[in-house]
This record gives C-alpha cells, structure tokens and sequence, in this order.
C-alpha cells in the first residue's frame, strides 16, 4: 500500500493539490481559470447572473435594516444579516477585485511545491501526503457545515408555516416566507409575490452560502494549509541535509559491472563531510587493481543548501504575499467575529426550542468552528515557520566547507523571526487571539442581555 502511495506521489501533478477547491469556487462563479474561449463567454454570462442575484439581496437587505421599526431582538437579527453580508463582500475582494494576485498565488504555490524536484525521501512523500489529507479533509468538513447551515435556513420559513402552531413573530409581521428580512417593491405576504421572493432568496442562499463563501473560505484555509507544510518540508530538508546528500552521490555515482564481466562493489568513505571518495575494488585471476577514488567536492553540498536559501526566499515571499492578499479579511472576519457570535447567542436566548432556534444553533456552530479553523492554522504556521532556524543549526553545518555554511547562515538569520500571518489591530492569527474573540463575545452577550432586561 506504501508502495503505491509514493508512486501515486512521485506522478502527482501539482495543479491537483487545489482541484477540489478551484471547482467549487468554479460553481460559485467566481473562478475563471483554465476555461476555454466558448466556456469563458459563457462563465462569464454566469458570473456576471451570480453577481447580480448578491448585489440584488445585499440592496434589499440594507434597505430593511434602515427604514424597518423593530425592538432590540428583532434590529439584533437585522443587524445580524447586514454583519455577514458586509463580511462576505469583503471576502470577495481578492478573488474579484484582485484577480491577478490571487492566480499568481494560486500559480506559485503550485510551481514551487517540490524544493529538490521530486527527489523525495520517505519523510518528505509523507508530509505532502499529509498536508493534501489535511486540505481535502478541512475543505469536505468546513463545506458540509456551510451545507447544512444554508439547508437549514432554507426549509425553515416553509417548516414555520407547515406548523401552524409554532409560527413565530417574524410569520406574524408579514414576512412569510422570507429567509431573511429583506424590503422589497411588493408585498411579500401575497401570492406569488411570497413565491418569487422566496425563490430568489433560496437561489442566493445557496449559492452564496454553499459555494462561494464555503468554498472561498475553505479555499483560504487550503492556501494556509500548504504554505505551512512547505515550512515543514523545508525544516525535514535541512535537518537531514547530510543524508540526502550522501543518497543523491550514491544514485550519481552507481558503478555496474565492467565489459569483462568482474565483479564491482562500491564503498562511500566521508572524510570532513565536504570530501567524498568512492572507492571501486576490481579483481580477476591474476591481479587486484589498486583503488580508483574520485573526489567529490563542495559543490554538490554548496549546490543542495543553495536550493534550499532559494527555496526558502521563494517561500518568505510567498507568505508575503499571502499575508497582503488575506489581512484585510482577516481583520473583517476578527472585527465581525465578536459581533456575530454575541448575536447568535441573544437570538437563541431569547427564542423558544423550535427550527428557527435549531438554524440559528447551526449559524453559531459555524461561525465559531470557522473562527477557529483560521486560527488554528494561523497558530500552525508559525509554529512551522519557527522550526526551519533549529533544522538549520541542525543541519551538520560545522562540517561544511565556507561557501555551504554561508547558505546556512542566511537561512538561520531570516528564520529567526516566525512567518505569521497579520490581522490588522488584532494582531496575529493565533489560537490565544481566538480565547480573547470567544472572550469578548461573552462580554457583549451580557451587556446585551442587560439591554434587552432593562
């Protein structure tokens, strides 16, 4: 099984590590890449339908957060909706404002995969094969919660007025079947206004809910997930350094059998790690040749370190990169994180256990499970990322010639400080930034709760 798994990787094309990702941001039209001429007209046809059904709701719901009169519990669910909506445009930005940055990520990340080609001993096949597990597995688990929150809030306006007796005061107001509170040009109460209304709202709650906000941010994750393991297959390159060297003049130097048929055997004698001999012993009826040895200078270990400093600048700037690209909504999802967590939590304070009170468990459940998955890996990263300074110490570097430890040196020195990626005034993303968020998300659900008593 092994053994099929690193043939399986040894063929691995990198444009597959984002498959997955990139086809359901596809779906959500809001990824063009890799579409022919026909398709392209035609995706483009798609997006720009996708663009207007979020323009169309975001509009409605705005309006409604302005001229509707409600209590505090009531503005709190409007003010809820606006919050998310205002996030996930922001979530947008990258991928529709700046849409040659992000295909370069997407293009980098994909190009600098490998740091020695596809040389791969045992620990490197596995922490690819990990760091894809990961990514597969994070994107299915964040995109079924993301599903089944949207499905929930979908069947329940239906559900509510199926069950006469569990309507609640949103059914009495007048907004029958609406997902969410929304103005519109007609009364939404009549028939088939209420028909078309919802319909429009399920189209955009599914789509933005599932695809495009599932997939963007699972698509985030991802990015974060291999730009950390690239951290770490850079730490197994440089802490088994040696080795990987000795493995690589074993393959160049493999000596066959000679014309004559005698037998050879090869002998790898290591003298001040920068010198390597082999050594070939022939022998036949009447004589035994004296040894062969070819030295084997700093240029193969010089050349090994030299692509790992390259690979190493590669990746800084790449997490640069990355880090330009994701901190404005970074800081978005951190300023709303707070807010959105202590309005789920009034809401369902103050509602009775019935399918509204069950959506908005399921909204919460989300909200904080992707709050965390970001900090998570953001704890993650520089974990990694402060790994590479030890490997280098570790790396053998006393036995090296000049030139080679010079290489080490530099990636010593630009290790010493961890790659993290920056959420504005928050800080880091870290799971102790997470603690405070889930912290301060308690602290305004009291002064709330405080508000609503008095």
């Amino acid at each position: 099984m092994d053994t099929k798994g690193e043939m399986k990787l040894d063929e691995l094309d990198p444009r597959e590590i984002l498959s997955l990702n990139l086809r359901l941001l596809k779906i959500g039209g809001i990824w063009w890449r890799d579409m022919g001429l026909t398709g392209n007209l035609l995706y483009r046809c798609y997006e720009r339908f996708v663009i207007l059904l979020y323009f169309s709701f975001n509009i409605t719901v705005y309006l409604h957060a302005i001229l509707a009169e409600e209590n505090v519990a009531e503005f709190s669910e409007s003010l809820l909706v606006c919050v998310c909506q205002v996030l996930h445009g922001t979530k947008l930005i990258p991928v529709v404002l700046r849409r040659k940055k992000m295909t370069s990520l997407t293009v980098n990340l994909e190009n600098n995969f490998y740091i020695h080609g596809k040389n791969l001993n045992h620990e490197e096949k596995s922490i690819i094969k990990n760091a894809m597990s990961l990514a597969k597995t994070t994107t299915i688990l964040y995109f079924g919660s993301l599903c089944v929150t949207t499905s929930v809030m979908i069947l329940t306006p239906p559900t509510l007025v199926l069950t006469s007796g569990l309507v609640n005061s949103t059914i009495k107001q007048g907004h029958g079947l609406l997902i969410w509170k929304a103005w519109l040009p007609v009364d939404a109460t009549v028939y088939p206004y209420n028909i078309f209304a919802y319909i429009h709202q399920v189209a955009l709650t599914f789509v933005e809910g599932c695809f495009i906000i599932g997939g963007l941010n699972a698509f985030y994750l991802v990015l974060i997930i291999y730009t950390t393991s690239q951290f770490e297959l850079l730490s197994s390159s440089l802490r088994n350094a040696t080795q990987n060297i000795r493995d690589q003049i074993k393959k160049d130097y493999t000596v066959n059998k000679d014309s004559s048929g005698a037998d050879t055997s090869m002998l790898v004698v290591t003298k001040a790690a920068e010198v390597i001999y082999i050594q070939q012993r022939f022998s036949d009826r009447s004589s035994e040749y004296k040894a062969s040895y070819f030295k084997y200078d700093e240029n193969k270990v010089s050349s090994y370190m030299k692509e790992c400093v390259q690979y190493h600048q590669n990746l800084l700037e790449y997490a640069n990169d990355l880090n330009e690209m994701l901190s404005p909504l970074l800081f978005m999802e951190l300023l709303t994180a707070s807010l959105i967590i202590c309005m789920l939590g009034f809401q369902l304070i103050l509602m009775p256990p019935n399918i509204k009170f069950f959506q908005m468990l399921t909204h919460l459940f989300t909200a904080v499970f992707e709050l965390g998955l970001f900090c998570w890996f953001g704890s993650s990263l520089i974990t990694r990322s402060e790994e590479v300074h030890n490997a280098a110490y570790e790396c053998g570097w006393y036995d090296m010639l000049p030139k080679a430890k010079r290489h080490v040196q530099m990636i010593i020195t630009r290790g010493q400080k961890p790659v993290a990626l920056r959420t504005g005034q928050f800080g880091l993303l870290s799971m102790p930034l997470f603690a405070e968020l889930m912290k301060a998300s308690y602290t305004y659900l009291a002064m709330l709760k405080q508000l609503q008593e008095g």
